[in-house]
């Protein structure tokens, strides 16, 4: 009972987390450049999108920390396969605790990163992590997946 109600904790929160992720890397990301971004005023966009970047890393802040947490209890319940690594279960699951462990550090890292990069190649840096981050998940989700295959 625990387990389940850990698990649905943790999906929900990985969704909201995706979903998060994805909107603002295909959509505002790359939604407000090239041809698109001329026609809108680049004052207003910098400072609506500043705005969404506070409000939604308050949330997602939150988000990350209930994921990571409902992810060590969960391992709880997997954590012994991992000291033999005697099948693919043990294998996939230390790789799915590697990249969930390097996507959380990289979220609270993210700010101290991006107030280190010039101002030239903020925008580069920031997507690039923003592809990186989003293809680390989608490799999340079909581990989780081939884990119980």
């Amino acid at each position: 009972m625990t387990y389940t109600i850990l698990l649905i904790i943790h999906l929900f929160s990985a969704a909201l987390f995706i979903g998060t992720l994805f909107f603002w890397t295909f959509i505002i990301d790359r939604g407000f450049r090239g041809e698109r971004a001329r026609r809108i005023d680049q004052e207003a966009l910098g400072d609506s999108e500043s705005i969404l970047s506070s409000y939604t890393r308050s949330i997602m802040r939150i988000n990350v920390a209930i994921i990571g947490i409902s992810g060590i209890f969960m391992l709880h319940y997997y954590g012994k396969s991992l000291v033999s690594f005697d099948s693919s279960f043990s294998y996939l699951l230390s790789l799915k605790v590697l990249l969930g462990v390097i996507l959380i550090v990289l979220f609270y890292a993210l700010p101290k990163i991006m107030s280190k990069v010039k101002l030239e190649n903020k925008i580069r840096v920031h997507d690039n992590i923003h592809y990186f981050m989003f293809s680390t998940i989608v490799a999340l989700v079909i581990l989780s997946k081939t884990m119980w295959m």
